[in-house]
């Protein structure tokens, strides 16, 4: 384990772009990750992020920045054939403790937060069942003051969370994964409010059609003027928050509802109804 790194600032995210690291000392990027001792470190594998164990849990903590108390990390899921993992927040490099959401596709329903406890020990605190497992979801784990909450696509999933702990009260934030099957293709974290002013929260009315709508999908373009949207999420519900943006530009959106055969229906075009926002140079935003 390289020496501890002095934090700069308090919030930090990456796509985890560049060259392959594979070797025992796990991800580094440029010193931005340490591995705690005695435990598998996780890789970084075609701009990916997937463990170095296949049977036990792997770890990678953030020491690039010094995140308040009151923080919170988020992952973008990559391959969820199997296995499990999620972000970390409050991890002690020391004591290795912390808070996990792990989100587990073999099974479901042993989802939850967990609680840290060195090695590879892991207590639960509180189980759910995910409402899906899919690449491109974002789950994040808000740790504010002794309450902890859990985020899908930037929206609170709600009951049973969030739930109130007090075992660990600081730390870093982090991430984990089970086997090295399911891939992490980003990660964010640090200050619960960071990252506000890189965040544009969605919302819109339910559709309907006359075969049932199982769902959305969000889509983006960047750039004033922009016509070219991309798709960036699938959603079940009528909302979604979207991170990680760039200061200093303008996005706009549009969203499709699909039915139960996949088939889209009315879209929001991009010069009538699509929304335009506009990501400020500072920590603020504001809708225009």
């Amino acid at each position: 384990m390289p020496a501890l790194a002095t934090g700069s600032g308090a919030w930090d995210s990456s796509t985890f772009a560049g060259a392959d690291e594979t070797s025992q000392g796990g991800v580094d990027e440029s010193d931005r990750w340490y591995v705690p001792d005695n435990v598998p470190p996780l890789w970084k594998v075609g701009a990916v992020i997937k463990g170095s164990d296949s049977a036990n849990y792997n770890f990678a903590a953030n020491w690039k920045i010094t995140p308040p108390n009151n923080q919170y990390a988020q992952i973008t899921l990559g391959t969820v054939t199997s296995g499990g993992g999620g972000p970390m927040v409050r991890m002690n490099r020391g004591a290795h403790t912390g808070y996990v959401l792990f989100i587990f596709k073999n099974t479901p329903s042993a989802s939850g937060i967990y609680a840290w406890t060195g090695g590879q020990n892991l207590t639960l605190l509180q189980a759910f069942t995910p409402s899906r497992i899919q690449a491109g979801d974002k789950w994040g784990l808000y740790a504010n003051d002794t309450s902890l909450d859990v985020k899908l696509n930037g929206v609170s999933v709600g009951a049973p969370f969030p739930i109130t702990d007090a075992t660990y009260p600081s730390g870093d934030v982090g991430m984990e994964l089970f086997g090295n099957i399911m891939t992490i293709t980003a990660w964010e974290g640090g200050d619960i409010n960071g990252s506000s002013a890189n965040q544009i929260s969605l919302a819109w009315t339910a559709s309907t059609d006359n075969v049932g709508v199982t769902g959305y999908q969000v889509e983006r373009c960047q750039g004033d003027g922009c016509a070219n949207f991309a798709q960036i999420a699938s959603v079940a519900g009528t909302a979604y928050g979207d991170s990680g943006l760039a200061s200093g530009t303008s996005y706009s959106y549009r969203v499709r509802a699909t039915d139960a055969p996949a088939i889209s229906a009315a879209t929001r075009t991009p010069r009538r109804q699509a929304r335009r926002w506009w990501i400020p140079r500072r920590r603020r935003h504001r809708r225009v």
